[in-house]
């Protein structure tokens, strides 16, 4: 029995001791904003996206839904941009685009003031930001909306007056689950050494 026990208190004091597990660098975030310009009534985006942020970033799921159609991976591409700086505001962005396919007059323009590696959806950036060749914003823009699922509507664009992402659901550390199975397996070793010490006795 002691033997067991302390192949148990060695288990769990290697997993306490071990270094702890990196960042999950693949979330999926819950967006919801509001634009300046309403479109039959409406001046709402919502919807979800998942973001790689290791090494360069990517976008590699989204469905959003906006006054004038919707952009999701069935009719639309996205792409990560992170400027760090930007030449105004001198501050780290990051960028999600996402354009129709094949029609890069429809797009969803996101923008977050961190750097890709902060990264935690509650720096939407509603402003003008001038970067090296130009300048962007939050916005969304239709204007080739035929054939068009992401845009039903001409000549709309607008930017946002708010907006927040936030993660729908955080991986539970690695290190605890392997602890968990480690003080059940070694409850289990004891338990079977018991019944047979029992047993011979």
């Amino acid at each position: 029995m002691k033997k067991m026990m302390a192949v148990g208190g060695l288990l769990v004091a290697s997993l306490v001791l071990a270094p702890p597990a990196a960042r999950a660098s693949v979330i999926t975030y819950q967006f919801a904003g509001t634009l300046t310009n309403a479109l039959n009534g409406n001046s709402s985006v919502t919807g979800q996206f998942t973001l790689d942020n290791s090494g360069a970033g990517a976008v590699t799921a989204f469905s959003f839904t906006e006054p004038g159609g919707v952009f999701d991976t069935s009719n639309a591409m996205g792409f990560v941009t992170a400027w760090t700086p930007a030449t105004n505001p001198n501050a780290n962005f990051v960028g999600l685009t996402f354009v129709e396919s094949g029609r890069p007059s429809n797009y969803l323009w996101l923008r977050f003031q961190t750097t890709l590696s902060s990264f935690d959806g509650s720096t939407f950036y509603t402003g003008p930001i001038i970067v090296p060749g130009g300048s962007t914003n939050s916005s969304m823009g239709c204007f080739d909306p035929i054939p068009s699922k992401a845009c039903s509507t001409w000549n709309y664009a607008s930017g946002f007056t708010s907006g927040a992402a936030s993660p729908l659901a955080q991986p539970v550390p690695e290190p605890l689950s392997v602890t968990l199975m480690a003080l059940g397996l070694a409850g289990v070793v004891a338990r079977s050494r018991r019944r047979n010490d029992t047993q011979v006795r």
